[in-house]
């Protein structure tokens, strides 16, 4: 007898216990996946005709006869002469049914059908009604809850009739209750995606990568490359830019790392060191990377190239995004290493290279050789070692003798833990120096999953006796200056200052008048 028969079982889904509930959505515990479920929404009948009529009306649809019998009242009729002067007109204006517009464009239609909305007394949710009107028409439809939760990372459309999974900040990957099942829905939403950043999508271009006016990166592909239908994969970007301080918040690195690396970063006005960000898929590089520009002193020229555009610095003036083209038609390629070659004739005191994956390397190494200091990029690999063997293998190439030049590698990590749910955490610091024609890797700070806490390790940093022989400090005055910052950041901490723009400034003005800051802070103790 098989004592193994059990095995080829089909596996169904458990349905557990309800762990969080909030809007329409409701969310359970499950195996092999938590449940992520779409709540029907709370409209009146007569609501549910209205934004049914509304929404084709705007996309030219088929429009209910019965319905339109109901239009006869003069306050219906006002509401539609008025609809079809100031959100059916800005709509065809831009283009808005053949590709998604920009945010500006997109508020100021919410805000012109939420007005007229007020008049009518039939609706009795303004903004809700509004954002269905608009979501059936020139939005994302049944995938349009799950672009407005703040709460997901990622949408995951796999094709028709399959359920809708979605990467939830808190509770991991989530099956949905959601089915594409309209044919031509996904197909017609990925070619919009690809209009609006006007790009090739057909069964000679069958893969799209591109970027959303809202800065939401795309993945879609068709049948040419995946039979069983169109794929489309949304990662989102994030509204809210995070500080270094919400970063210590979360436990993502401590204030000790947080001082180390702002010191480091910045350089005391002198001598910044050079840093790539490395971890695997998801992990928070990019978000790290970015909290870590925030810390370049204002008065140095930036310098962003990437791939798709995610790196966000807020208002700075001097600082100049650069993103690739991939070559359309007759259109020529610019690829990352012809901006990086760029960027060295643009005068930058910063280059930042959103990821790291070509021959591009060596140019940034070629760089960091040539005296440009404090270059900042992300790669892909899970630890210090191993990105050192990634840089040294093509297609990076970069010549091991040239390896040194980069200063610091920090690793990230991003693991599942039952009580907290999807954490990120900074898993190494690791110094790269060199003795005789050895490159040598020392970690400063390491990860300690059991006690879920960065730990300082007990070597030395070089980096320290460096930057102090630089910027003319000893070794125990640049000790005794990343621990006021951390004492700084502790401050802040502590008095739940987090935001973005606040963090920022108090970080900017401590450059100007570090004495004046501390002076300020500690009447607020």
């Amino acid at each position: 007898m098989d004592l193994n028969w059990w095995f080829f079982l089909a596996i169904d889904q458990v349905k557990g216990e309800l762990l969080e509930s909030y809007e329409r959505i409701d969310i359970f515990s499950g195996f092999p996946y938590n449940l992520y479920l779409v709540k029907d929404s709370s409209f009146t009948p007569q609501e549910k005709q209205l934004i049914d009529f509304l929404a084709k009306k705007l996309v030219g649809g088929q429009i209910s006869s019965e319905f339109v019998k109901q239009l006869d009242s003069k306050e219906i009729q006002q509401f539609l002469r008025a609809f079809e002067s100031n959100v059916v007109s800005l709509i065809d204006l831009n283009y808005l049914n053949q590709k998604f517009g920009d945010l500006k464009t997109i508020e100021l239609v919410k805000l012109n059908l939420e007005l007229l909305l007020e008049d009518l007394s039939i609706v009795k949710n303004k903004s809700i009604v509004c954002e269905e009107i608009l979501n059936k028409s020139i939005g994302y439809r049944e995938l349009g809850v799950f672009v407005e939760d703040d709460f997901l990372e990622e949408i995951m459309i796999n094709g028709y009739g399959k359920p809708v999974f979605v990467l939830h900040k808190k509770y991991g990957v989530c099956k949905t209750n959601v089915l594409v099942e309209e044919k031509g829905f996904l197909s017609g939403l990925i070619n919009k995606i690809a209009l609006t950043v006007e790009k090739k999508f057909d069964e000679f271009n069958p893969l799209l990568d591109a970027r959303l006016p809202d800065g939401s990166r795309v993945n879609a592909t068709i049948q040419q490359v995946s039979p069983k239908g169109p794929s489309l994969t949304i990662r989102k970007f994030s509204k809210n830019s995070l500080s270094l301080i919400k970063l210590v918040e979360f436990g993502t690195l401590n204030s000790e790392l947080a001082a180390f690396l702002w010191v480091m970063v910045e350089g005391i006005g002198i001598e910044p060191m050079n840093l790539i960000v490395t971890g695997g898929t998801s992990s928070g590089k990019t978000v790290l990377l970015n909290v870590l520009a925030t810390l370049i002193p204002y008065n140095n020229r930036i310098i962003t190239i990437e791939d798709t555009l995610e790196l966000s610095l807020g208002s700075r003036e001097n600082w100049i995004q650069l993103e690739s083209r991939p070559k359309i038609g007759t259109t020529s390629e610019v690829s990352m290493n012809d901006l990086l070659k760029n960027s060295l004739r643009m005068r930058p005191d910063r280059i930042i290279v959103g990821e790291v994956r070509s021959e591009e390397a060596q140019t940034l190494f070629t760089a960091m050789d040539t005296g440009h200091r404090g270059c900042m990029g992300t790669l892909h690999s899970n630890t210090a070692r191993e990105m050192l063997l990634r840089l040294k293998t093509p297609p990076m190439s970069v010549s091991e003798s040239m390896l040194p030049l980069l200063n610091l590698v920090v690793v990230m990590e991003r693991f599942y833990e039952p009580k907290k749910g999807v954490v990120r955490r900074v898993k190494e610091l690791a110094e790269i120096s060199r003795m005789e024609e050895q490159v040598l890797l020392a970690n400063l700070f390491e990860y300690d999953r059991l006690k879920d806490k960065i730990l300082k390790t007990d070597l030395p940093s070089h980096l320290i006796e460096l930057l102090s022989e630089r910027v003319s400090m000893t070794k125990n005055e640049l000790k005794q200056e990343i621990e006021v910052r951390k004492r700084l950041i502790d401050w802040m901490l502590a008095k739940g200052i987090s935001d973005m723009g606040d963090v920022e400034e108090i970080f900017q003005r401590y450059y100007l008048d570090p004495a004046g800051v501390l002076e300020k802070l500690s009447k607020y103790r």
